[in-house]
């Protein structure tokens, strides 16, 4: 054998041929694999995506952007949020304050707001609930619902003058 050229009937080299050949072999099963997880993963994103599409569809979510346009809408509202916001640090001090966060806590269109809020989380908590269960039913779901021991929001109306 001379310098630099392989000689093909050499063991040893056809061992690093067959070797260097199971190393790529290897690698494609690699690549298939991951191309495969890739799949599956764009498989996942398409179904999440439909899992959207149909929660945005319940009827809770309309409700809730409802109540969020009208709480938006309110110009009164608004203008007590924003002059609550720029007289925060008088809360402690001045009556008034205290008083417009208070009548701004008790408004009907909040706490309607809030209620929707409950609900879609809810809704949310109940999916993800499902999905876990799916998966194990080991798995906790933390609901932290404000009125979640408490029953439906029905239980929790409030009357207002």
């Amino acid at each position: 054998m001379t310098r630099g050229v392989p000689n093909y009937h050499d063991k040893k080299f056809n061992l690093k041929v067959v070797n260097k050949f199971e190393y790529f072999s290897d690698f494609f099963v690699i690549i298939e694999v991951m191309l495969t997880i890739d799949e599956k993963i764009l498989e996942l994103d398409d179904l999440t995506d439909e899992v959207v599409r149909a929660f945005l569809t319940l009827d809770v979510v309309a409700d809730f952007r409802t109540k969020a346009e009208r709480f938006k809408s309110d110009r009164v509202l608004q203008a007590d949020l924003q002059t609550l916001a720029e007289n925060r640090e008088f809360l402690p001090f001045r009556a008034e304050v205290r008083e417009l966060q208070k009548s701004i806590l008790m408004n009907e269109t909040i706490y309607q707001l809030k209620v929707a809020e409950n609900d879609v989380q809810k809704s949310l908590s109940d999916l993800a609930k499902k999905i876990a269960g799916a998966v194990s039913d080991d798995i906790f779901v933390d609901e932290n619902l404000p009125f979640g021991k408490g029953g439906h929001h029905g239980r929790h109306a409030r009357k207002f003058e």
